[in-house]
C-alpha cells in the first residue's frame, strides 16, 4: 500500500474534521471533510482510484472501463484522473432521472472526453466488455467497489483513529456516509474493526440493491484478509439506514432538500443524490429530528441516543471542469438517458 500512495502523493491526507453543531445536551455533530482532498477531483473517488489506477499501471494496462449512471461522479473521476496518468478512459452508462446536477455531471464528462457508451442496463454493459477481451484494458467495476478500490476508505479509517488519538475529534459513536455501491462503506468497516475503534457504521442507503449489506461486510472481511489482519467484521457494526431514499437511486427528496437548507448554513454543499441523504441521515441520528416528510424513527438495531455523530462528507468540492462544461451540448444518445421524472 505504501508504495501505491507515494505514487498518487497529491491526495492531501489527513482530510479535515471539524465540529458542525453541539446539542444542549453536549452531543456533538462532526464533519470529515473529503471534497477538497484531491486538486483535480476531490470527494471519495479519488481515495479509490489511487489503488485501482496504480493496480493498472503495475499490470501494464493502457485504457480503463468503468461503468456508471449517466450523471456518475465515478465515471467522471475516473475520467479525469485517469487521463492525468496516462490512461485512455471508456466508460458503459445507464438511465438515471434528470436533474441540474446530473446534467451537469454528464457534460463534463462529455468535455473531458471520456469515451461514453450508452448501454440498457449494467448486465448489458458488463456482457460487451466481456465480447471486447480487451487484454490492454483495466476494468474497473461501478464506484471503483471492490476489494483495490476499497483499500483507500480502509486507510481513511486509520487516519480518523489517528486524528481520534491526536484529540482532533471525540471518538464518534456513529459513522454516517452515503451507502451506494458499498466501497466506501466496506473500507471503513474494515479499518474500524482493525484500529479498535467502537464505532458503528451506518450507510444511508442511496439505491436499491437488496444484498448490498451483505456484500459490504463479505467486501470488509476480504479486505481485512487482504491486509494480512485475522479480524472479521460482525454484523452489529454496520446499519443500514433507508429511511432516505425516497422513490430510488437519483431521486431527490423533501428530507434531502431540508438538509440540505442546514448544510449550506454550515458552508457545507451537497448533491440530490448521495449527500443530502446522507446528511438528512446524520442530521436525524444527533437530535431524533423529524427531517421533511419522514418519521422521527431510528433505523433497525439502534439503540439509545448518541453522544458523536461523524458525517462523512464524500462530494468533490475541487475545482473540475463541471461548471465549465455546462454549455456543452449533449449528443442525444446521451441525453435520454437523463429521464424526466414527476418531481422535475
Amino acid at each position: 500500500m505504501d508504495q501505491q500512495l507515494s505514487m498518487f502523493a497529491e491526495i492531501a491526507t489527513p482530510s479535515p474534521v471539524r465540529c458542525l453543531e453541539r446539542t444542549q445536551g453536549g452531543a456533538t455533530l462532526w464533519l470529515k471533510d473529503d471534497s477538497r482532498i484531491h486538486a483535480v477531483y476531490g470527494g471519495n473517488k479519488c481515495r479509490k482510484l489511487a489503488h485501482l489506477l496504480c493496480d493498472a499501471q503495475r499490470r501494464d494496462k493502457s485504457r480503463i472501463t468503468t461503468f456508471g449512471t449517466a450523471g456518475s461522479h465515478h465515471v467522471l473521476a475516473t475520467g479525469l484522473l485517469g487521463k492525468s496518468r496516462g490512461f485512455a478512459v471508456r466508460a458503459f452508462l445507464i438511465a438515471q432521472p434528470w436533474s441540474a446536477h446530473a446534467e451537469r455531471v454528464l457534460c463534463a464528462s462529455v468535455a473531458s472526453g471520456i469515451e461514453l457508451i450508452p448501454a440498457r442496463s449494467l448486465w448489458c454493459a458488463f456482457d460487451a466488455v466481456t465480447q471486447l477481451r480487451d487484454s490492454r484494458s483495466a476494468v474497473i467495476p461501478p464506484g471503483g467497489s471492490n476489494v483495490c478500490g476499497s483499500l483507500g476508505y480502509f486507510e481513511a479509517a486509520l487516519e480518523l483513529a489517528q486524528q481520534v488519538k491526536n484529540g482532533e475529534l471525540p471518538e464518534p459513536d456513529y459513522i454516517v456516509a452515503a451507502f451506494g455501491t458499498a466501497g466506501t462503506i466496506a473500507g471503513l468497516l474494515a479499518g474500524a474493526e482493525y484500529t479498535g475503534l467502537k464505532s458503528i457504521v451506518v450507510g444511508v442507503s442511496v439505491l436499491k440493491a437488496p444484498g448490498r449489506s451483505l456484500y459490504a461486510r463479505r467486501l470488509a472481511n476480504s479486505i481485512l484478509r487482504a491486509v494480512g489482519s485475522g479480524y472479521t467484521v460482525h454484523s452489529e457494526r454496520l446499519i443500514i439506514d433507508s429511511r432516505w431514499l425516497g422513490a430510488g437511486y437519483g431521486y431527490a427528496t423533501e428530507s434531502g432538500a431540508d438538509a440540505t437548507s442546514i448544510a449550506a448554513s454550515l458552508d457545507l454543499p451537497l448533491d440530490p443524490t448521495y449527500t443530502a441523504k446522507a446528511f438528512a441521515g446524520a442530521l436525524s441520528l444527533l437530535k431524533g429530528r423529524k427531517i421533511g416528510q419522514n418519521t422521527d424513527v431510528r433505523a433497525p438495531n439502534m439503540a439509545g441516543s448518541p453522544m458523536h455523530v461523524l458525517y462523512w462528507h464524500t462530494l468533490n468540492a475541487s475545482p473540475s471542469n463541471i461548471e465549465d462544461a455546462r454549455a456543452t451540448i449533449l449528443p442525444q444518445k446521451l441525453r435520454v438517458l437523463l429521464r424526466p421524472c414527476p418531481a422535475c
